[in-house]
């Protein structure tokens, strides 16, 4: 990451770290289809449970969350932060809507992101 950084204009890392989430998505998870959010997001948690040992969904009354008990790139996020954004757009194009990023960096860092619900 430092040496895309350096070498390549900011604009370009994003572009290529989103094509790479995105492509790895596609190979280790496939389509996630479902009529509604709560099924897409249902197969995508399977599926991602595989990879990414202690990942949860909480389905609050304002938002669902995505949390994990640690975050598999902390070496990396903790000085490229924009990953994770990268992470949460990924997801919310697997899911057919925005996701937000609020992952915690530190001595112990977990990915986190939340979905806001539509209001009625």
């Amino acid at each position: 990451m430092d040496t895309l950084s350096e070498d390549l204009p900011q604009q370009t890392v994003r572009k290529l770290l989103d094509d790479v989430l995105s492509n790895l998505a596609q190979q280790h998870l496939g389509r996630i289809e479902g009529r509604n959010l709560k099924q897409r997001l249902m197969k995508l948690m399977s599926k991602i449970e595989q990879y990414v040992p202690g990942v949860e969904s909480d389905d609050k009354s304002q938002a669902i969350v995505i949390r994990s008990c640690s975050c598999p790139v902390a070496s990396v996020t903790a000085s490229h932060s924009e990953l994770c954004q990268t992470v949460a757009n990924t997801l919310g194009r697997l899911l057919h809507t925005p996701v937000r990023e609020n992952c915690e960096r530190g001595e112990w860092s977990q990915c986190c992101f939340t979905i806001q619900r539509a209001p009625n």
